[in-house]
């Protein structure tokens, strides 16, 4: 019985090890799921974060323009939007346009890349326009070819020191 049982062991043992699957490095299969992504800041750099419940690009930019939650802001996210503006948008049939309550010829260079990052990062939107008041307009950046890559999840819950 013993000698069966080892027998067996050993058969087994035999088996899994030759199974034909050999270990392989890391292989990138591309940007995580678990978007759209809105795109904050973290130390003055873009820095992706998943709203998972947005359904397209409109809602993620009005969830942009509220701000890094609470929890967010305590692991040091913040924003280069100003406080206070009012948005609407729309699609059309060239892309996306933005109504807001300010010129965005006042809006940084840094909040252009947020909104733009935000917009186009995983979508097919060819253009975005932002509109101010008086029909100002301003034709937002291309994201950076390379933007950070998404964070499997933010962890950190302390600021940073």
């Amino acid at each position: 019985m013993r000698w069966s049982s080892a027998l067996m062991a050993l058969v087994l043992a035999v088996g899994a090890a030759g199974c034909g699957i050999r270990p392989t490095g890391v292989i990138d299969a591309g940007r995580p799921a678990g978007g759209p992504w809105v795109f904050f800041l973290d130390e003055g750099r873009l820095y992706p974060v998943a709203r998972p419940n947005e359904s397209n690009e409109i809602d993620a930019v009005v969830s942009l323009f509220q701000g890094p939650s609470a929890e967010e802001r305590v692991s040091g996210l913040t924003t280069a939007l100003p406080d206070g503006i009012e948005l609407s948008g729309a699609d059309s049939p060239s892309g996306i346009v933005l109504d807001l309550s300010v010129v965005p010829a006042q809006l940084s260079a840094l909040a252009m890349l947020q909104i733009a990052c935000t917009v186009r990062f995983d979508s097919s939107v060819a253009s975005l326009t932002l509109r101010g008041p008086g029909r100002t307009t301003r034709s937002a950046p291309r994201c950076p070819a390379s933007p950070p890559a998404p964070p499997a999840a933010r962890t950190e819950t302390a600021p940073r020191g």
